[in-house]
């Protein structure tokens, strides 16, 4: 089964061409994400399928991340605050 768009959804669509639309079951109170199939099948393939488990992306992401976390100067946001300047 697949549902048809309302005119709503088609506009919100048409504002945004290719990005991500949040649809809003006001009955359920429930949100829902409305996106192109094409995307959705790319999350798909990043997420694996069924069961997503973050924690196992997160070494992907602290290596993809390396480089910039590593640059000189960034140690200074380890103590962001305390390096702040004051008003």
């Amino acid at each position: 089964m697949h549902p048809k768009l309302s005119n709503e959804q088609r506009e919100a669509l048409q504002k945004q061409p290719g990005k991500p639309i949040t649809v809003e079951d006001d009955q359920a109170q429930a949100l829902y994400v409305l996106l192109p199939f094409d995307t959705y099948q790319k999350v798909q393939a990043l997420v694996g399928g069924e069961e997503f488990d973050p924690n196992e992306f997160m070494p992907l992401v602290h290596e993809a991340l390396a480089d910039d976390i590593d640059a000189p100067g960034m140690e200074l946001y380890d103590d962001y605050d305390a390096h702040r300047l004051k008003p």
